[in-house]
């Protein structure tokens, strides 16, 4: 059963790697599925108080970002992402998944600014003007990342 769960988690996040990659969206059919999956796993492991761990967890992923969306530095699909995920690992390893993705997000920045090949912009831009797609670095990753990180790193008994 951990096993299959590990494999569905995952897949979701390479799907989620794919979808913010190409469209900037981390669409509900991973999210939301991912959700319900986590939180009926930490059930099957360790009854009620799996569910507890699994709803700590939700609200910790989302309540660490969900500043950050409401000054416009995140979308919706990457909070929705970060409680899936802290419903999955639960409240023991959501710190651990944000740490990593902290970390990888911010390579990731120096990697995305490399890559534009531009200085960075101390002006911030016009509320008017939407960046351009390509201008934008998909979040997702740094939490499938962070993800990954902390799956690879704790045993498969700690977190689920």
């Amino acid at each position: 059963m951990r096993l299959f769960f590990l494999l569905i988690l995952l897949t979701a996040m390479m799907g989620v790697i794919y979808y913010d990659g190409r469209w900037r969206r981390i669409p509900n059919f991973i999210t939301f599925p991912l959700l319900a999956m986590g939180t009926l796993a930490q059930y099957f492991s360790h009854g009620w108080s799996g569910v507890y761990l699994s709803m700590a967890g939700m609200t910790v992923g989302a309540g660490i970002l969900l500043p950050v969306y409401l000054l416009g530095g995140l979308g919706g699909g990457d909070v929705k992402l970060a409680a899936a995920v802290g419903a999955s690992v639960g409240v023991r390893l959501i710190g651990s998944v944000l740490f990593f993705t902290a970390l990888s997000g911010g390579l990731l920045a120096l990697w995305w600014i490399h890559r534009q090949n531009r200085a960075l912009r101390w002006l911030p831009q016009s509320s008017l003007q939407e960046p351009a797609l390509s201008d934008t670095l998909p979040y997702g990753w740094a939490i499938a990342i962070g993800t990954m990180l902390t799956l690879g790193i704790h045993p498969l008994e700690v977190w689920l």
